[in-house]
């Protein structure tokens, strides 16, 4: 198999990988961040554990240092809405999570209330992975189910 073929193999995999669209959030001091994140994996269950990667460089990592805590709320796929104001292109992107309607839970952390589920966590860690991203797992302190039906997402 040449490299071009393994290449391929390895991309065909990881795109078998569960993914779902989540916007994570922090808060501290007044300043409230999100942002759109796809890595995301359940790590630990016994205490619930969850790990998210990022590109390094975020407006939302100094939020997440100081608070030690954040949420993330898994969204719809087809949630244009908040898609359009937290994407990646958006100049102020992580600018605009005034513009949702948030509850919050134990954290403090910002919590969609539009969204399917949201997870509330405590930082456990915090590993400056070298190749440009950021691992945060955290441990899952709370947690709510917005909508139950069985069609909002593609995980049970």
């Amino acid at each position: 198999m040449d490299q071009v073929e393994s290449g391929q193999g390895v991309r065909e995999a990881l795109q078998r990988i569960p993914s779902a669209i989540y916007v994570m959030t922090a808060s501290f001091d007044g300043a409230r961040r999100g942002m759109l994140v796809e890595w995301v994996q359940r790590c630990g269950d016994e205490p619930p554990m969850i790990g998210v990667s990022l590109r390094k460089g975020q407006a939302i990592e100094p939020i997440i240092r100081d608070s030690h805590a954040f949420a993330l709320s898994l969204i719809r796929p087809d949630d244009r809405f908040v898609m359009r104001l937290l994407n990646d292109s958006n100049a102020g992107a992580s600018l605009t999570l005034d513009a949702i309607p948030c509850d919050t839970l134990r954290t403090g952390s910002p919590c969609l209330r539009r969204a399917i589920a949201t997870l509330d966590c405590e930082v456990a860690r915090h590993i400056d992975l070298d190749n440009g991203h950021e691992l945060y797992i955290g441990e899952v302190v709370d947690g709510r189910v917005h909508d139950p039906s069985p069609d909002c997402g593609d995980n049970p």
